[in-house]
């Protein structure tokens, strides 16, 4: 099926030239909070796993001791 519409690119959004260290510090924690989070709530749901490389390693860790 081909829809015949017109389409019009706005533009996107663009990052300042400067970013400050601190901004860039708390932006990456506070998204890492919101992984967090958001992992905890719908990490058995979700398809792919979102865990972390370190989390995954040691729960597949113990699950092989355990056999």
């Amino acid at each position: 099926m081909v829809v015949n519409t017109p389409f019009v690119h706005r533009g996107g959004a663009r990052a300042p030239a400067r970013t400050p260290p601190c901004a860039d510090r708390r932006i990456s924690v506070s998204v890492e909070a919101a992984l967090a989070r958001f992992a905890g709530k719908w990490a058995r749901r979700l398809p792919a796993d979102v865990r972390s490389t370190r989390e995954r390693l040691a729960d597949w860790l113990t699950a092989r001791a355990r056999r």
